[in-house]
């Protein structure tokens, strides 16, 4: 998955190119907002 959320924005693209993203890490390495969220947002 390369997406990288900075903004809602970005967080609405993800989610229609994708259909649905986990909020937290899970078995699927890199595939989960918390692990494509800026750290200093």
């Amino acid at each position: 998955m390369d997406i990288y959320i900075r903004n809602k924005e970005d967080l609405i693209r993800a989610v229609k190119e994708n259909g649905i993203i986990p909020f937290f890490a899970n078995d699927i390495k890199g595939f989960s907002l918390e692990e494509n969220c800026d750290p200093k947002v």
